[in-house]
């Protein structure tokens, strides 16, 4: 098992976050702590106890540097970042199998780290028969890329009976169905009628209508009738 130090020494007049340099070791590729602020731009490297300066280092220690620095890169992602990576990645399969993404989200739940990618079909709903060849996909892809540190646990899901409506056109789509729409109040009711020009949608609330321009709405979503 090789086992290695990775320090950064401080120059003349250069003094290193907290006084001291940064240091971090590593056995057989097991990665770096998290919160960890290795600095891999060494100067010295020192293996086994042996002094290996930049100019006598070897091509083989150059790929490991390069190997930890990719490592900690891939650490340091933030969820957010990880889910723009992971939706630039996945569209495609998505889209291959006559699928939209919907959205990515990568959420730490329970004290398990949950990436659950959402898919939806722009003319049916999505089977579970979808869910699972696109999961298939998505998983191998994942796996060679290696994008996520440590382990998290894969989902693939429809938007639901409560999906939200993001635009004027999942009005239109979904036009008939019973949805809860907020702008300055909080109003439920059936989806009577969408005026894709004007903007303006009509829903019907205890057998009355009401006016809704899109533009006023902050958040809406379909729901379950109970009545």
């Amino acid at each position: 098992m090789l086992c290695y130090n990775i320090l950064r020494l401080t120059s003349p007049g250069e003094v290193a976050e907290g006084s001291k340099a940064h240091a971090w070791r590593a056995c057989g590729g097991h990665k770096p702590p998290v919160g960890s602020n290795p600095t891999l731009s060494a100067r010295v490297l020192v293996v086994f106890g042996i002094l290996l300066k930049p100019g006598q280092r070897s091509r083989f220690f150059d790929y490991l540097i390069e190997k930890k620095r990719m490592e900690v890169i891939k650490v340091s992602l933030s969820p957010k970042e990880i889910e723009k990576k992971i939706s630039e990645l996945v569209k495609p399969i998505i889209e291959r199998n006559g699928l939209e993404l919907f959205d990515v989200k990568y959420k730490l739940q329970s004290g398990k780290w949950i990436l659950t990618i959402i898919i939806d079909k722009r003319d049916d709903y999505v089977s579970t028969r979808d869910c699972e060849l696109v999961s298939y996909e998505i998983e191998k892809v994942l796996d060679k890329e290696d994008l996520i540190p440590g382990r998290y646990f894969l989902e693939v899901a429809s938007p639901g009976l409560d999906r939200p409506l993001r635009t004027i056109e999942d009005f239109k789509r979904f036009q008939g169905n019973y949805a809860k729409v907020k702008t300055n109040k909080t109003i439920r009711g059936y989806i009577k009628d969408v005026n894709l020009e004007t903007g303006e949608i009509i829903l019907e609330v205890d057998e009355k209508e009401e006016i809704v321009n899109f533009s006023d709405i902050k958040s809406a979503n379909l729901e379950v009738d109970m009545f």
